[in-house]
C-alpha cells in the first residue's frame, strides 16, 4: 500500500513538473520591440549612429543605423531574453541599457545620449561621389544594354542608366552623406542581379561595383 502512495506521489510530481515546463515555453513570445533615439549632449539628434541589441543568454548581437531623425528599433524580441542595448557615434559611446527577461512592456522606448562637441559644425555634404562598375554575364563578358538601377536609400529615389557596349555605367555627383543600392535588369525584366550596396560609411570617392546578370 505505502509503494502505490509513493508510485502515485512521484507519478504526480512528474506531471507537474512537464505542465511547469509546457508553461513555461507556452509563456515566451516573440512580440516585444525595443525603439527610441539616440541623441548628442545638446540633445541634438545623430543620424548614422550603430546601435547595438546584444542577446545575453545566447551571446548574439544584431544592429542597426539610425535614420534622419536619429531613431532606431529592433522588433520581433524574445519576452524571456535579457538584452543589452547601446549606440556608438564617432568614436563615442552611449551608456548600456539593460532589459531583464521580466522587463514589462511589449514596446520599449529609451534614449541614448552621447557626448558630443556642440561646437564642431556637420562636415558640408558634397556631392562629388561617382559610382561605376561593369554588368557581365555569368562567363564574365561584358553585358551590353543591360539597365543599372542606383536607388537613394534615404529618399527612395532612383536614377537609371543603360550600359555601353562594353558593360560600363557610371554614376556621378552622388552625395557623400547617403547611403546607395545597384543592381542591373535585363532589359526584358526577366533576369536581375544581386543588390550591392554602398553605405555612407564608405568614404571613396569612387566605388567601382561589377554586377553579374545572367543572359
Amino acid at each position: 500500500m505505502a509503494t502505490g502512495r509513493i508510485k502515485l506521489l512521484g507519478s504526480c510530481l512528474a506531471l507537474s513538473c512537464l505542465l511547469c515546463c509546457v508553461h513555461s515555453v507556452a509563456q515566451e513570445t516573440y512580440d516585444r520591440a525595443v525603439m527610441g533615439h539616440v541623441k548628442g549632449s545638446a540633445g541634438e539628434p545623430l543620424a548614422g549612429a550603430n546601435v547595438t541589441l546584444k542577446n545575453l543568454d545566447k551571446g548574439t548581437s544584431r544592429r542597426a543605423a539610425t535614420d534622419p531623425h536619429g531613431g532606431f528599433s529592433f522588433n520581433h524580441l524574445s519576452s524571456t531574453t535579457r538584452y543589452e542595448v547601446a549606440a556608438e557615434y564617432r568614436g563615442k559611446h552611449s551608456q548600456v541599457e539593460k532589459l531583464d527577461s521580466g522587463t514589462a512592456g511589449k514596446n520599449i522606448v529609451m534614449t541614448l545620449t552621447l557626448e558630443t562637441d556642440p561646437t564642431a559644425s556637420p562636415a558640408a555634404d558634397t556631392h562629388d561621389r561617382a559610382i561605376i562598375g561593369r554588368v557581365v554575364d555569368g562567363q564574365g563578358r561584358p553585358f551590353a544594354d543591360a539597365v543599372v538601377v542606383l536607388k537613394n536609400s534615404q529618399t527612395a529615389t532612383m536614377k537609371k542608366m543603360n550600359s555601353d557596349h562594353e558593360g560600363a555605367f557610371r554614376f556621378m555627383h552622388l552625395s557623400t552623406k547617403v547611403g546607395y543600392t545597384v543592381r542591373a535588369v535585363n532589359v526584358t525584366g526577366r533576369t536581375k542581379s544581386d543588390i550591392q550596396n554602398v553605405s555612407p560609411e564608405d568614404h571613396r570617392k569612387t566605388v567601382a561595383l561589377t554586377l553579374e546578370l545572367a543572359r
